[in-house]
């Protein structure tokens, strides 16, 4: 077993040290790069501008290039600053109602809005002389449209695309510790600046004509088409425009991913006592934080110079614990994965159950009524059909009459249908009491029951019609469906082993692996790299520290990984039917990566490890674990 964890003394606080390192990173991207970028650029376009005639223009022109080029620039990284995530929205369990709030109508969205507005402007201010835009526009009809589009349809089609495509969310390669900006704009340059902004344009042209048509009748156009030269030089501002705010994207990006190395050093020797302040790092609630500190631990346990593994190896003063508090705090990311695959695999198989009794009991009633359709079956022997309404009655009362039965506990007895209506109003007569008391019955019904019991007393005059009533009931009703739809009630769901569900029965017809993958381990990175650094140590320690504490603990990792591969297997293993299973093939999940790689870290952890473990204490379902792993290999 391991050994308590002391609590450690660090004068320094990993998450302090890192944001000094990411503001470091911001300066030398907004007051550097954006800047040299800003100046080149505006020369290259003031050189090309065909009203550049005279020298005085030139340097009259191009600083206020160069200002609104890098104004443009600044307040957009600014605000991806603010709204900087690592957690895609897949990983909330958000409504649809609330998602929609978020994406469109939230104060997010409204301030990238107005920096888009803003951006189009400036660019527009910079490139309109590139093109002589005044004397290929001529008319009030023909600028009126082409502001229209350059300070409003682009910088709202923008936004949507921004939302959609999710920018703000910082995907990390899972397989990368560290990667410096230059490999990585030239990595990502293709898809997120050249391909995503040709899109963009292809949307745009596609739904530029109907936005057309709108407009120039609004506008009273008398041609209701616009000039093939608009339309040309709308098509060049929408891809150069798109360009430009994709290239400022991605530059922050770059910048705000490069791991955790600070000129090539891990983050944590920044401090006099690295050992502490990574473990540190490791105990932040700051999810960034938190990742770039397992991103340093695994790259302190993989990295082929020891110099990196020496300080977790080495045991000084006060710090003889240091290998454990890593240890628990590695154990405690995978345990809270895996309780929270096994928890929504139990909720999955409740809500399909209910799924599955829904579709055989719609079977069985299009069965019945194809098989009354037939005349056979259907028609009376004796007598017409009863009056339907007289049966819709008569059904309606006795399910009050249960609905109430079932909310009478037991010691104070049951009430006869044929008693008096003074006991039965008496004893419903606190219906302040009732509704604490016994919340899941609803206020209308024991009105409407009451009603019915005392029918005959009530004044004629005030009762409701039998319309006003079906009204009520099919609102209600109507009301109840479309608020379990939407939104998830876990007092309307509960599992067979007492815990609440969170899911509605319109989900179980929306699963999506990937989907519920990101909600599950939405920062799957840390736990990759938990495995890869405990697989990495635990190889060097057989050669760099034999005599060490690491090899102790081989048992308690491979308990771990076994527990993991049992948990994570339910759900990689799930089949979520024929026609989902297809549209998923080439899809990898969150799940599924780190299922893999538990799997070969244990192999690999097996094999090198065969001899040791003869004399180290391991559980039957470990033991029994290592020998399929063996027979597989073998």
């Amino acid at each position: 077993m391991l050994e308590k964890p002391i609590p450690l003394s660090s004068a320094y606080c990993y998450n302090t040290i890192f944001t000094d390192v990411l503001r470091k990173r911001f300066n030398n991207l907004g007051t550097r790069l954006l800047l040299v970028l800003s100046i080149l650029g505006s020369m290259v376009i003031t050189l090309f501008s065909k009203t550049t005639s005279v020298w005085y223009e030139f340097l009259i022109k191009l600083p206020v290039r160069i200002i609104s080029l890098y104004v443009c620039s600044l307040i957009l990284i600014i605000t991806r600053k603010n709204y900087i995530r690592i957690e895609s929205y897949n990983g909330k369990n958000w409504n649809p109602i609330r998602s929609i709030y978020y994406e469109f109508i939230s104060k997010r969205n409204i301030i990238y809005q107005v920096i888009y507005i803003i951006d189009n402007l400036l660019l527009t201010f910079v490139f309109k002389d590139l093109v002589s835009i005044k004397n290929l526009i001529s008319g009030f009809h023909d600028n009126f449209l082409f502001w229209y589009y350059m300070a409003f349809l682009l910088p709202v089609a923008y936004n949507i695309m921004h939302n959609l495509i999710d920018i703000d969310y910082l995907k990390f390669d899972h397989q990368l510790t560290n990667e410096k900006p230059q490999q990585f704009i030239r990595k990502n340059l293709l898809d997120q600046v050249i391909i995503r902004s040709i899109k963009f344009l292809i949307v745009m042209m596609v739904f530029i004509e109907p936005l057309n048509q709108i407009v120039l009748r609004w506008v009273d156009y008398k041609s209701n088409r616009l000039s093939w030269k608009l339309i040309i030089i709308i098509n060049a501002m929408v891809l150069v425009m798109s360009l430009i705010l994709n290239s400022i994207n991605l530059l922050f990006n770059s910048h705000m991913m490069m791991g955790c190395l600070y000129k090539n050093i891990p983050i944590s020797n920044l401090s006099s006592t690295p050992m502490e302040t990574l473990i540190n790092g490791l105990q932040s609630e700051k999810k960034f934080t938190k990742l770039t500190a397992f991103q340093e631990l695994s790259f302190r346990c993989n990295h082929a110079d020891i110099k990196y593994r020496r300080p977790i190896y080495e045991t000084r003063y006060k710090n003889g614990h240091i290998w454990n508090i890593i240890l628990n705090e590695c154990f405690k990311v995978l345990n809270e994965s895996n309780d929270g695959v096994v928890k929504y695999m139990e909720m999955i198989e409740e809500k399909l159950s209910l799924k599955d009794a829904y579709d055989n009991s719609l079977m069985t009633l299009n069965r019945r009524s194809r098989f009354e359709d037939d005349g056979t079956e259907g028609k009376m022997l004796f007598g017409n059909h009863p009056d339907p309404a007289t049966r819709h009655r008569r059904k309606r009362r006795i399910k009050r009459r249960k609905q109430y039965d079932s909310m009478i506990p037991d010691d104070m007895g049951k009430v006869s249908l044929n008693a008096d209506d003074s006991q039965t109003y008496k004893l419903f007569k606190n219906e302040k009491f009732l509704r604490k008391q016994y919340s899941l019955m609803k206020k209308n019904r024991v009105q409407n029951y009451l009603r019915d019991q005392n029918s005959i007393n009530g004044p004629i005059l005030t009762r409701k019609l039998y319309v006003v009533e079906k009204l009520q009931d099919f609102v209600q009703e109507l009301r109840e469906f479309l608020s379990g739809l939407l939104y998830t009630d876990s007092s309307n769901h509960t599992l067979r082993n007492g815990r609440k569900s969170n899911m509605t029965i319109i989900e179980a017809w929306l699963l999506n692996k990937k989907r519920e993958s990101d909600k599950l381990i939405p920062t799957y990175q840390i736990n990759y790299h938990i495995i890869l650094s405990l697989n990495g140590i635990l190889n060097k320690a057989i050669n760099e520290d034999p005599k060490g504490r690491i090899i102790s603990t081989v048992g308690e990792i491979l308990k771990i990984f076994e527990r993991s591969i049992v948990k994570l297997g339910k759900f990689t293993e799930w089949e979520m039917g024929e026609e989902e299973s297809t549209k998923i093939v080439h899809q990898i999940d969150n799940v599924f990566v780190i299922y893999e790689l538990i799997i070969d870290s244990f192999l690999e952890i097996i094999l090198n490890y065969n001899e040791i473990l003869n004399d180290v204490y391991l559980d039957r379902e470990v033991i029994r674990l290592g020998r399929w792993v063996l027979d597989m290999c073998n």
